[in-house]
Protein backbone atom coordinates (compact mmCIF):
# COMPACT_ATOMS: atom_id res chain seq x y z
CA UNK A 1 0.00 0.00 0.00
CA UNK A 2 2.88 2.37 -0.27
CA UNK A 3 3.04 2.23 -4.11
CA UNK A 4 -0.44 0.77 -4.93
CA UNK A 5 -2.56 4.75 -3.90
CA UNK A 6 0.09 6.34 -6.35
CA UNK A 7 -0.34 4.21 -9.36
CA UNK A 8 -2.00 4.74 -12.90
CA UNK A 9 -5.41 4.42 -12.79
CA UNK A 10 -6.05 3.82 -9.07
CA UNK A 11 -5.89 7.25 -7.97
CA UNK A 12 -6.92 9.11 -6.60
CA UNK A 13 -6.94 6.65 -3.48
CA UNK A 14 -8.22 8.09 0.13
CA UNK A 15 -7.97 6.62 3.52
CA UNK A 16 -11.06 4.46 3.13
CA UNK A 17 -10.65 3.07 -0.40
CA UNK A 18 -6.98 1.69 1.54
CA UNK A 19 -9.25 0.38 4.60
CA UNK A 20 -11.51 -1.50 2.17
CA UNK A 21 -9.15 -2.90 -0.02
CA UNK A 22 -6.80 -3.81 3.17
CA UNK A 23 -9.63 -5.40 5.57
CA UNK A 24 -11.82 -6.87 2.75
CA UNK A 25 -9.07 -10.19 2.24
CA UNK A 26 -9.41 -10.99 5.91
CA UNK A 27 -12.36 -10.62 6.16
CA UNK A 28 -13.67 -12.70 3.31
CA UNK A 29 -10.92 -15.14 4.63
CA UNK A 30 -13.50 -15.60 7.23
CA UNK A 31 -16.59 -16.04 4.87
CA UNK A 32 -14.36 -18.73 2.96
CA UNK A 33 -13.76 -20.79 6.49
CA UNK A 34 -17.29 -20.54 7.49
CA UNK A 35 -17.93 -23.03 4.51
CA UNK A 36 -14.72 -24.67 4.19
CA UNK A 37 -15.89 -27.19 7.03
CA UNK A 38 -19.24 -28.11 5.12
CA UNK A 39 -17.40 -28.29 1.79
CA UNK A 40 -14.39 -30.39 2.93
CA UNK A 41 -16.55 -33.05 4.49
CA UNK A 42 -18.92 -33.25 1.45
CA UNK A 43 -15.92 -33.17 -1.43
CA UNK A 44 -13.11 -34.12 0.05
CA UNK A 45 -10.17 -32.43 2.00
CA UNK A 46 -8.15 -31.98 -1.01
CA UNK A 47 -10.84 -31.50 -4.07
CA UNK A 48 -11.00 -27.76 -1.10
CA UNK A 49 -7.65 -27.22 -1.07
CA UNK A 50 -7.08 -27.81 -4.96
CA UNK A 51 -9.84 -25.00 -5.49
CA UNK A 52 -8.52 -22.83 -2.52
CA UNK A 53 -4.66 -22.58 -5.14
CA UNK A 54 -7.02 -21.99 -7.80
CA UNK A 55 -9.24 -19.24 -6.34
CA UNK A 56 -5.99 -18.03 -4.52
CA UNK A 57 -3.96 -17.84 -7.99
CA UNK A 58 -7.26 -16.31 -9.77
CA UNK A 59 -7.00 -13.12 -7.25
CA UNK A 60 -3.37 -12.87 -7.24
CA UNK A 61 -3.45 -12.42 -11.11
CA UNK A 62 -6.68 -10.02 -11.02
CA UNK A 63 -4.93 -7.71 -8.69
CA UNK A 64 -1.50 -7.80 -10.56
CA UNK A 65 -3.48 -6.29 -13.42
CA UNK A 66 -5.68 -3.99 -11.94
CA UNK A 67 -6.38 -1.12 -13.90
CA UNK A 68 -8.98 0.46 -11.50
CA UNK A 69 -10.02 0.41 -7.48
CA UNK A 70 -12.70 -1.79 -8.41
CA UNK A 71 -10.55 -4.47 -9.70
CA UNK A 72 -8.26 -4.56 -7.34
CA UNK A 73 -10.87 -4.75 -4.76
CA UNK A 74 -12.33 -7.74 -6.74
CA UNK A 75 -9.32 -9.41 -6.69
CA UNK A 76 -8.87 -9.25 -3.12
CA UNK A 77 -12.00 -10.74 -2.40
CA UNK A 78 -10.69 -13.44 -4.48
CA UNK A 79 -7.27 -13.93 -2.12
CA UNK A 80 -9.33 -13.94 1.31
CA UNK A 81 -12.25 -16.91 0.12
CA UNK A 82 -8.85 -18.51 -1.00
CA UNK A 83 -6.69 -18.07 1.86
CA UNK A 84 -10.22 -18.68 4.34
CA UNK A 85 -10.38 -22.40 2.49
CA UNK A 86 -6.84 -23.10 2.69
CA UNK A 87 -5.98 -21.61 6.39
CA UNK A 88 -8.83 -24.48 7.29
CA UNK A 89 -8.74 -27.37 5.41
CA UNK A 90 -4.70 -27.45 5.25
CA UNK A 91 -4.59 -28.07 8.76
CA UNK A 92 -6.70 -30.99 8.78
CA UNK A 93 -5.19 -32.54 5.79
CA UNK A 94 -1.76 -32.64 7.78
CA UNK A 95 -3.61 -33.95 11.02
CA UNK A 96 -5.27 -36.79 9.06
CA UNK A 97 -2.75 -37.13 5.92
CA UNK A 98 0.53 -37.38 8.06
CA UNK A 99 2.46 -40.63 9.95
CA UNK A 100 1.22 -40.15 13.86
CA UNK A 101 4.80 -39.86 15.02
CA UNK A 102 5.34 -36.60 13.12
CA UNK A 103 1.79 -35.53 13.08
CA UNK A 104 1.59 -32.94 15.94
CA UNK A 105 5.22 -31.60 14.35
CA UNK A 106 3.70 -31.01 10.86
CA UNK A 107 0.64 -29.53 11.85
CA UNK A 108 2.72 -26.72 14.18
CA UNK A 109 4.94 -26.28 10.95
CA UNK A 110 1.10 -24.84 9.43
CA UNK A 111 1.39 -22.31 11.86
CA UNK A 112 5.41 -21.16 11.57
CA UNK A 113 5.04 -21.02 7.71
CA UNK A 114 2.91 -18.48 7.87
CA UNK A 115 5.17 -16.66 9.66
CA UNK A 116 7.74 -17.82 7.32
CA UNK A 117 5.64 -16.84 4.03
CA UNK A 118 5.41 -13.22 5.59
CA UNK A 119 8.95 -13.01 5.95
CA UNK A 120 9.68 -14.47 2.35
CA UNK A 121 6.47 -11.65 1.19
CA UNK A 122 8.04 -8.95 2.69
CA UNK A 123 11.61 -9.46 1.01
CA UNK A 124 9.94 -9.96 -2.27
CA UNK A 125 8.62 -6.80 -1.63
CA UNK A 126 11.70 -5.01 -0.92
CA UNK A 127 13.33 -6.48 -3.87
CA UNK A 128 10.61 -5.47 -6.10
CA UNK A 129 10.33 -2.10 -4.96
CA UNK A 130 13.40 -1.14 -6.83
CA UNK A 131 11.57 -2.08 -10.66
CA UNK A 132 9.60 0.93 -11.61
CA UNK A 133 7.36 0.56 -7.96
CA UNK A 134 4.64 2.93 -9.07
CA UNK A 135 4.13 0.88 -12.54
CA UNK A 136 5.18 -2.19 -12.39
CA UNK A 137 6.93 -3.40 -8.96
CA UNK A 138 3.86 -3.10 -7.08
CA UNK A 139 2.12 -5.51 -9.68
CA UNK A 140 5.20 -8.00 -9.78
CA UNK A 141 4.57 -8.19 -5.78
CA UNK A 142 1.07 -9.10 -6.06
CA UNK A 143 1.80 -11.34 -8.88
CA UNK A 144 4.58 -13.53 -6.75
CA UNK A 145 1.67 -14.64 -4.55
CA UNK A 146 0.31 -16.67 -6.74
CA UNK A 147 3.79 -18.51 -6.96
CA UNK A 148 3.73 -20.67 -4.15
CA UNK A 149 -0.43 -21.19 -4.56
CA UNK A 150 0.73 -22.32 -8.06
CA UNK A 151 3.58 -24.78 -6.24
CA UNK A 152 0.61 -26.20 -4.39
CA UNK A 153 -1.87 -26.87 -7.09
CA UNK A 154 0.53 -28.54 -8.61
CA UNK A 155 1.81 -30.74 -5.75
CA UNK A 156 -1.91 -31.51 -4.73
CA UNK A 157 -2.37 -32.77 -8.10
CA UNK A 158 0.02 -35.87 -7.21
CA UNK A 159 -1.42 -36.34 -3.47
CA UNK A 160 -4.17 -38.71 -2.10
CA UNK A 161 -7.36 -37.79 -0.32
CA UNK A 162 -7.55 -37.67 2.86
CA UNK A 163 -7.68 -42.24 4.88
CA UNK A 164 -10.15 -40.30 7.15
CA UNK A 165 -12.16 -38.79 4.86
CA UNK A 166 -12.30 -42.00 2.33
CA UNK A 167 -13.18 -44.40 5.18
CA UNK A 168 -15.70 -42.14 6.41
CA UNK A 169 -17.31 -41.74 3.04
CA UNK A 170 -17.33 -45.40 2.19
CA UNK A 171 -13.96 -46.23 0.29
CA UNK A 172 -12.42 -48.62 2.91
CA UNK A 173 -10.44 -49.96 0.31
CA UNK A 174 -8.73 -46.47 -1.29
CA UNK A 175 -8.24 -45.87 2.79
CA UNK A 176 -5.97 -49.00 3.03
CA UNK A 177 -3.67 -48.26 0.03
CA UNK A 178 -3.03 -44.88 1.15
CA UNK A 179 -2.13 -45.67 4.52
CA UNK A 180 0.44 -48.14 2.84
CA UNK A 181 2.18 -45.38 1.36
CA UNK A 182 2.04 -42.64 4.21
CA UNK A 183 3.21 -45.61 6.44
CA UNK A 184 5.50 -47.34 4.00
CA UNK A 185 3.71 -50.38 3.92
CA UNK A 186 4.34 -50.77 7.09
CA UNK A 187 1.13 -53.47 8.61
CA UNK A 188 1.44 -52.41 12.38
CA UNK A 189 1.20 -48.86 11.28
CA UNK A 190 -1.49 -49.40 9.00
CA UNK A 191 -3.36 -51.41 11.69
CA UNK A 192 -3.12 -49.16 14.44
CA UNK A 193 -4.14 -46.11 12.11
CA UNK A 194 -6.97 -47.81 10.89
CA UNK A 195 -8.62 -48.73 14.26
CA UNK A 196 -7.91 -45.37 15.25
CA UNK A 197 -10.25 -44.20 12.14
CA UNK A 198 -12.98 -46.59 12.76
CA UNK A 199 -13.01 -45.41 16.72
CA UNK A 200 -13.33 -41.98 15.60
CA UNK A 201 -15.74 -42.76 12.34
CA UNK A 202 -18.15 -44.43 15.46
CA UNK A 203 -17.24 -41.70 17.66
CA UNK A 204 -19.23 -39.34 15.19
CA UNK A 205 -21.54 -41.49 14.17
CA UNK A 206 -23.20 -41.44 18.41
CA UNK A 207 -22.64 -38.08 18.51
CA UNK A 208 -24.78 -37.25 15.34
CA UNK A 209 -27.51 -39.42 17.40
CA UNK A 210 -27.11 -37.83 20.14
CA UNK A 211 -27.45 -34.32 18.24
CA UNK A 212 -30.89 -35.68 16.65
CA UNK A 213 -32.12 -36.50 20.39
CA UNK A 214 -30.50 -33.31 22.31
CA UNK A 215 -29.97 -30.54 20.06
CA UNK A 216 -26.53 -29.19 18.72
CA UNK A 217 -23.15 -29.34 19.95
CA UNK A 218 -23.23 -25.96 21.10
CA UNK A 219 -26.49 -26.23 23.02
CA UNK A 220 -24.82 -28.81 24.95
CA UNK A 221 -21.99 -26.61 25.80
CA UNK A 222 -23.95 -23.95 26.88
CA UNK A 223 -25.91 -26.25 29.11
CA UNK A 224 -22.48 -27.50 31.01
CA UNK A 225 -21.13 -25.28 33.14
CA UNK A 226 -17.48 -26.79 33.34
CA UNK A 227 -17.68 -27.13 29.64
CA UNK A 228 -18.59 -23.59 29.30
CA UNK A 229 -16.37 -21.96 31.12
CA UNK A 230 -13.26 -23.61 29.28
CA UNK A 231 -15.05 -22.60 26.20
CA UNK A 232 -15.12 -19.29 27.54
CA UNK A 233 -11.61 -18.57 28.64
CA UNK A 234 -10.46 -20.21 25.26
CA UNK A 235 -12.33 -17.84 23.02
CA UNK A 236 -11.65 -15.01 25.06
CA UNK A 237 -7.69 -15.53 24.69
CA UNK A 238 -8.42 -16.22 21.12
CA UNK A 239 -10.38 -12.70 20.82
CA UNK A 240 -7.97 -10.33 23.01
CA UNK A 241 -5.00 -11.74 20.92
CA UNK A 242 -6.59 -10.18 17.65
CA UNK A 243 -8.10 -7.11 19.90
CA UNK A 244 -4.70 -6.26 20.83
CA UNK A 245 -4.43 -4.87 17.45
CA UNK A 246 -1.45 -7.58 16.09
CA UNK A 247 -2.96 -7.67 12.74
CA UNK A 248 -3.69 -3.96 12.20
CA UNK A 249 0.21 -3.32 13.24
CA UNK A 250 1.18 -5.65 10.83
CA UNK A 251 -1.05 -4.96 8.42
CA UNK A 252 0.08 -1.45 8.29
CA UNK A 253 3.60 -1.67 9.68
CA UNK A 254 4.78 0.42 6.86
CA UNK A 255 2.24 3.67 7.55
CA UNK A 256 3.10 3.36 11.14
CA UNK A 257 6.83 3.52 10.32
CA UNK A 258 6.35 5.97 7.67
CA UNK A 259 4.29 8.58 10.64
CA UNK A 260 7.24 8.03 12.86
CA UNK A 261 9.16 10.38 10.45
CA UNK A 262 11.19 7.67 7.55
CA UNK A 263 10.14 8.62 4.45
CA UNK A 264 12.27 6.57 1.78
CA UNK A 265 10.40 4.00 1.14
CA UNK A 266 13.15 1.13 0.11
CA UNK A 267 13.92 1.78 4.17
CA UNK A 268 10.73 1.13 5.56
CA UNK A 269 9.84 -2.05 3.97
CA UNK A 270 12.81 -3.22 4.53
CA UNK A 271 12.68 -2.15 8.10
CA UNK A 272 9.15 -4.12 7.81
CA UNK A 273 10.77 -7.33 6.46
CA UNK A 274 13.26 -7.12 10.25
CA UNK A 275 9.44 -7.40 12.07
CA UNK A 276 8.46 -10.11 9.87
CA UNK A 277 11.24 -11.60 11.20
CA UNK A 278 10.94 -11.36 14.81
CA UNK A 279 7.09 -12.13 14.38
CA UNK A 280 9.08 -15.58 12.80
CA UNK A 281 11.30 -15.86 15.49
CA UNK A 282 8.99 -15.71 18.21
CA UNK A 283 7.58 -18.98 18.19
CA UNK A 284 10.67 -20.43 19.04
CA UNK A 285 11.24 -18.95 22.29
CA UNK A 286 7.86 -20.49 24.43
CA UNK A 287 8.56 -24.12 21.90
CA UNK A 288 12.27 -24.33 23.88
CA UNK A 289 10.54 -23.17 27.43
CA UNK A 290 7.14 -24.50 27.39
CA UNK A 291 7.99 -27.88 28.97
CA UNK A 292 10.66 -26.03 31.70
CA UNK A 293 8.10 -22.76 32.72
CA UNK A 294 4.70 -24.68 32.23
CA UNK A 295 1.93 -23.09 29.99
CA UNK A 296 0.52 -20.42 32.44
CA UNK A 297 3.78 -18.78 32.81
CA UNK A 298 4.68 -18.49 29.80
CA UNK A 299 1.30 -16.96 29.16
CA UNK A 300 0.93 -14.08 31.62
CA UNK A 301 4.96 -13.38 30.10
CA UNK A 302 3.71 -13.22 26.69
CA UNK A 303 0.45 -10.88 28.09
CA UNK A 304 3.31 -8.75 29.74
CA UNK A 305 5.08 -8.82 26.52
CA UNK A 306 1.92 -7.35 24.32
CA UNK A 307 0.98 -4.50 27.30
CA UNK A 308 4.49 -3.26 27.49
CA UNK A 309 4.46 -3.17 23.84
CA UNK A 310 0.78 -1.19 23.07
CA UNK A 311 1.83 1.42 25.82
CA UNK A 312 5.39 2.16 23.81
CA UNK A 313 3.65 2.07 20.47
CA UNK A 314 0.68 4.75 22.32
CA UNK A 315 3.44 6.78 23.92
CA UNK A 316 5.35 6.95 20.65
CA UNK A 317 2.36 7.71 18.24
CA UNK A 318 2.07 10.68 21.13
CA UNK A 319 5.64 11.45 21.31
CA UNK A 320 5.12 12.26 17.44
CA UNK A 321 1.99 14.37 17.49
CA UNK A 322 3.62 16.63 20.31
CA UNK A 323 6.77 17.25 18.58
CA UNK A 324 5.46 17.34 14.66
CA UNK A 325 5.84 20.23 12.63
CA UNK A 326 3.54 23.36 13.06
CA UNK A 327 1.50 24.86 10.92
CA UNK A 328 2.14 28.23 9.66
CA UNK A 329 -1.02 27.99 7.11
CA UNK A 330 -2.56 31.22 7.75
CA UNK A 331 0.08 33.33 7.09
CA UNK A 332 1.06 31.66 3.66
CA UNK A 333 -2.93 31.91 2.92
CA UNK A 334 -2.39 35.93 2.89
CA UNK A 335 0.72 35.68 1.02
CA UNK A 336 -0.29 32.83 -1.14
CA UNK A 337 -2.92 34.52 -3.45
CA UNK A 338 -6.71 35.14 -3.93
CA UNK A 339 -8.51 31.40 -3.47
CA UNK A 340 -12.05 32.49 -2.79
CA UNK A 341 -13.17 29.28 -4.04
CA UNK A 342 -11.40 27.41 -1.73
CA UNK A 343 -12.07 29.53 1.21
CA UNK A 344 -13.89 27.43 3.56
CA UNK A 345 -11.76 23.74 2.80
CA UNK A 346 -8.13 25.68 3.58
CA UNK A 347 -10.30 27.12 6.76
CA UNK A 348 -10.81 23.03 7.55
CA UNK A 349 -6.84 22.34 6.85
CA UNK A 350 -5.58 25.87 8.67
CA UNK A 351 -7.30 25.10 12.32
CA UNK A 352 -5.20 22.06 12.53
CA UNK A 353 -1.94 22.75 14.67
CA UNK A 354 0.32 20.47 13.13
CA UNK A 355 1.45 18.22 10.83
CA UNK A 356 0.17 15.22 13.00
CA UNK A 357 -3.22 16.42 12.99
CA UNK A 358 -2.92 17.54 9.56
CA UNK A 359 -1.99 14.16 7.83
CA UNK A 360 -4.56 12.53 9.78
CA UNK A 361 -7.39 14.68 7.90
CA UNK A 362 -8.95 12.55 5.02
CA UNK A 363 -9.41 16.63 3.15
CA UNK A 364 -5.75 17.80 4.34
CA UNK A 365 -2.13 16.89 3.66
CA UNK A 366 0.99 18.91 5.04
CA UNK A 367 3.26 20.87 2.88
CA UNK A 368 7.14 21.51 3.57
CA UNK A 369 9.30 23.81 2.52
CA UNK A 370 12.41 22.93 2.55
CA UNK A 371 14.03 26.25 1.73
CA UNK A 372 12.36 27.89 4.44
CA UNK A 373 12.12 25.24 6.69
CA UNK A 374 8.36 25.85 7.22
CA UNK A 375 5.42 23.54 6.82
CA UNK A 376 1.30 24.13 5.97
CA UNK A 377 -1.90 22.35 6.32
CA UNK A 378 -3.67 22.53 2.47
CA UNK A 379 -6.45 20.62 1.62
CA UNK A 380 -5.48 18.04 -1.13
CA UNK A 381 -6.43 18.03 -4.87
CA UNK A 382 -9.16 15.84 -5.50
CA UNK A 383 -7.72 14.56 -8.80
CA UNK A 384 -4.29 13.52 -7.11
CA UNK A 385 -4.48 14.01 -3.01
CA UNK A 386 -1.03 12.17 -2.82
CA UNK A 387 1.20 14.19 -4.66
CA UNK A 388 -0.42 18.00 -4.59
CA UNK A 389 -2.75 20.52 -2.79
CA UNK A 390 -5.60 22.29 -3.91
CA UNK A 391 -3.88 25.56 -2.84
CA UNK A 392 -0.16 26.78 -2.12
CA UNK A 393 3.16 26.11 -3.30
CA UNK A 394 2.35 22.31 -3.18
CA UNK A 395 -0.61 22.89 -5.96
CA UNK A 396 -0.14 21.93 -9.17
CA UNK A 397 0.02 25.19 -10.57
CA UNK A 398 3.23 26.29 -8.38
CA UNK A 399 4.84 23.09 -8.46
CA UNK A 400 8.11 24.59 -6.32
CA UNK A 401 10.48 22.63 -6.32
CA UNK A 402 11.60 23.23 -2.61
CA UNK A 403 8.06 21.54 -1.35
CA UNK A 404 7.06 18.31 -1.38
CA UNK A 405 3.50 16.91 -0.30
CA UNK A 406 4.34 13.80 2.22
CA UNK A 407 1.47 11.88 3.57
CA UNK A 408 -1.39 14.03 1.95
CA UNK A 409 -4.54 11.99 1.79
Amino acid sequence: MLYVPEAPGLKPMGTIWKEVIVSITPGMAAVGAWFSGAGSDKYGRRIIIIGSTLIFVTGAVVCAVAWTKIVMLIGRIFLGVGIGFASMVVPVYLGEASPTHIRGTLVSAFAMMISFGQVVANVMGGLFSYWSPYTVGWRLMFAFAGIPALIQFVCFIFLPETPRWLYENGQEEKAKEVLKKIYSGDEEWINFELAEIETYVAERKKQMEEEKKSGPVIWRVLKTPHVLKACFIGSMLQAFQQLAGINTVLYYTADIIRSAGIENYHTIIWISVILSVCNLIGPFVPMTLIEKLGRRKLFLFSCAGVIISLVLIGVSFLLVGNDSAPNYGITQYALAGNFTNHTMKANDCFSLSNCDQCVTSEQCGFCENSETKTGFCYPVNPSDPTLYSNIGICSSDFRNENASFPNGE
